[in-house]
């Protein structure tokens, strides 16, 4: 409701019925759960591109250094493990590194959301 001054008389006006106050956190949980689930998908796809660089980089430095040298370079490395382990060797043990991502990078989207609406 508003008042409208005009010829000293006071009278209160009431709103038109058809206009409806914006509610700012209106379909904010539907937000949220598209940040979550799109931020969960993003983690998990860039674990499964970044993991067999990661598996490669463990072998390099998990090799003794009292031994000759098992492979020669991280070309070399990539080569030894497919031919030894086949292409799903590069992926042993991504599951939990798969959720972990997930959850990182889900918070992360939902944190930015929360951000830029709160700004």
């Amino acid at each position: 409701m508003s008042l409208d001054l005009t010829d000293s008389a006071v009278a209160i006006v009431d709103p038109p019925h058809n206009a409806v106050e914006k509610d700012p956190l209106a379909g904010q949980g539907k937000e949220a759960l598209k940040d979550v689930a799109f931020g969960s998908l993003a983690g998990i796809a860039g674990k499964f591109i970044e993991y067999p660089f990661d598996t490669v980089k463990v072998r390099l430095q998990s090799q003794p250094d009292h031994l000759p040298l098992q492979y020669t370079g991280p070309l070399d490395c990539f080569k030894q493990s497919l031919r030894r382990d086949g292409f799903l060797g590069l992926y042993r043990g991504i599951s939990a590194p798969l959720v972990g991502a997930a959850v990182e990078t889900s918070s992360l989207f939902f944190s930015v959301s929360c951000v830029s609406v709160a700004s």
